[in-house]
């Protein structure tokens, strides 16, 4: 089996990072800088939709104006607002233990995803990790999942995409793959449940377990 990860809120916090480079951009732009948690909810969208989501506003030059700032300020602190999250490297470890594929597919960047991973060492248990600076189409449109699958020559029927949010669940819908909804996020169970998960757990860690319970060794959908 392929298993393949969303990164925030899915397998690590990086919402310190998030708000803290959202809110430089947007204070350097003249906007009102929102609350933390209104940036927060953006998690998992690219940098465009975050900026609609947060302003309402959608002109290109602006939209670029924020994107550049943002990655501006992200070279500079997002590395020290990554955290993983407890169990997830004993999660990565089981499932390639038990001779599954493992991929990370993000709207992050991906050299900052790698980097992460190396600094508490477990790089090696990720095969491919696809970010969203790799991809011309950014999730739900699920080019960096299907690039995943085609780099390790996974086939739809043996792929499971792991997520916290709706992008996450269209996405996983749209490259006609199975997905897991996990509950670590800030997205409501209601809502992930409507992208009909073949698992909902509270956590990624939880899926060694749950992918041999009986739901998981029955009927595929």
């Amino acid at each position: 089996m392929h298993f393949s990860f969303d990164f925030d809120y899915t397998l690590a916090d990086s919402s310190g990072g998030t708000v803290a480079c959202a809110t430089y951009a947007l204070e350097r732009m003249g906007r009102d800088i929102p609350d933390p948690d209104p940036i927060r909810r953006t998690i998992g969208n690219n940098l465009p939709t975050t900026f609609f989501l947060l302003t309402g506003e959608d002109d290109p030059t602006l939209t670029d104006e924020f994107e550049r700032l943002f990655l501006e300020h992200a070279d500079q602190v997002m590395a020290e607002h990554i955290r993983i999250y407890d169990g997830v490297p004993a999660c990565l470890e089981s499932l390639r233990g038990a001779g599954h594929e493992v991929s990370i597919v993000s709207t992050k960047t991906a050299h900052r995803i790698r980097t992460a991973l190396e600094l508490i060492g477990i790089d090696r248990r990720v095969a491919i990790v696809v970010g969203g600076d790799e991809v011309t189409s950014h999730k739900p449109d699920p080019q960096g999942l299907l690039r995943a699958m085609e780099q390790i020559g996974a086939e739809r029927q043996d792929t499971l995409y792991v997520g916290d949010s709706v992008v996450d669940g269209e996405c996983a819908d749209r490259a006609g793959v199975r997905f897991i909804g996990v509950r670590s996020g800030v997205t409501p169970a209601s809502e992930l449940e409507r992208w009909r998960p073949w698992l909902l757990l509270d956590s990624a860690t939880d899926i060694p377990h749950a992918s041999r319970s009986p739901k998981a060794d029955g009927p595929q959908p």
